[in-house]
């Protein structure tokens, strides 16, 4: 059974990135002002490295960041093919974790049914 001194800390971790992505939600959602758009849309794209040539609209018609990171690729650049699962994301792979007993450990430890994460073929 594990210690208090080792609960403690975790439950605190998990309640400050709870925290963490509720203000991180909020602010990317905010609808930027349509001149202002460009500028700190590019800047976010900068300093991230998202290449807004593979984007489908320019970086002006993105109403917020939210929109931006959920923005539509130009479909020739990214063909699917006839593979049965894609994941067409600009970001890393930087964990792994076992399935164990149908549940996968997915995002700031919390367990989720295989089944909710990968729908049957």
């Amino acid at each position: 059974m594990p210690e208090k001194n080792d609960i403690l800390p975790k439950m605190i971790y998990y309640r400050i990135a709870h925290w963490i992505s509720a203000i991180t939600w909020t602010i990317t959602r905010i609808p930027l002002p349509k001149p202002l758009r460009s500028s700190i849309l590019g800047k976010i794209s900068k300093i991230l490295k998202i290449n807004l040539r593979e984007a489908e609209k320019p970086v002006s018609q993105y109403k917020s960041i939210n929109h931006l990171f959920t923005r539509a690729l130009k479909q020739e650049l990214r063909p699917q093919g006839n593979a049965w699962m894609i994941s067409p994301v600009d970001g890393r792979f930087v964990s792994q974790d076992l399935i164990h007993e149908g549940q996968l450990l997915q995002v700031k430890g919390i367990r989720y049914p295989l089944e909710k994460l990968i729908p049957a073929i």
